[in-house]
């Protein structure tokens, strides 16, 4: 468990998962990628993220180090995380130039996905860039894009898998990206782990891939010692 680790004070180890452009044409776009946090996610409490994003800004350093090529990394955050008192100041202090703030699913009521999108409508205005994250995805994937103006859409992992076998589908997300790219959003295709996952990506007009055909890189560990 993390908040094992975290009471020990071992090392926490992070990794970078590459976001990688596909049919960019004649577009230059940033390159981009993922932090990860390594222990299973799924594992930590809310007092264990909070804990954790207490040493963001060193982690984000730490990836600039390590992967100098990556213009802007995306930090996920869920939205129960968003409203967190404890945890929004940290965001606050991160570099909006190299950080993008990644809005994930989450179990939330209507009420704290209301003031999530407030305090990401107040991030845009101070100058970070917003990603949507698991679109499709979920009970609050499509609700999440109605409050929000997002720079970065992920298409959510399961669309893409099920979608694979079935030309109808491709239609529809096809319809959806193509939308998406008249508001001046960036579409993201998650789950591409073959060459088949990037032909249907392409045919779906992704601006950028992301799985595991491109493995993660690890950025090191960060000892997460108690303040």
């Amino acid at each position: 468990m993390l908040n094992r680790i975290l009471s020990r004070q071992k090392p926490v180890s992070f990794a970078v998962e590459p976001i990688v452009g596909l049919n960019a044409g004649n577009k230059v776009l940033p390159a981009l990628g993922e932090i990860l946090c390594r222990p299973n996610p799924a594992a930590m409490t809310q007092e264990d993220w909070r804990h954790m994003y207490k040493y963001i800004t060193n982690i984000v350093s730490l990836a600039q180090e390590t992967h100098p090529s990556i213009e802007m990394f995306t930090i996920n955050l869920d939205t129960n995380q968003i409203i967190d008192d404890k945890i929004f100041p940290h965001i606050l202090n991160l570099p909006q130039n190299k950080v993008i703030i990644e809005w994930t699913e989450a179990h939330a009521s209507q009420t704290d996905v209301l003031a999530a999108a407030k305090r990401l409508r107040s991030l845009q205005k101070s100058g970070f860039q917003i990603a949507l994250d698991d679109f499709g995805c979920g009970e609050d994937g499509l609700g999440r894009m109605c409050h929000i103006e997002p720079m970065y859409v992920k298409l959510a992992g399961s669309i893409m898998v099920s979608s694979v076998n079935s030309p109808r589908v491709w239609k529809i997300i096809k319809v959806m990206v193509n939308y998406m790219h008249r508001q001046g959003i960036k579409v993201i295709a998650e789950k591409i782990s073959i060459e088949k996952d990037i032909r249907l990506a392409n045919y779906l007009n992704a601006d950028y891939g992301q799985g595991y055909f491109w493995p993660s890189q690890s950025v090191s560990t960060v000892k997460l010692t108690k303040p």
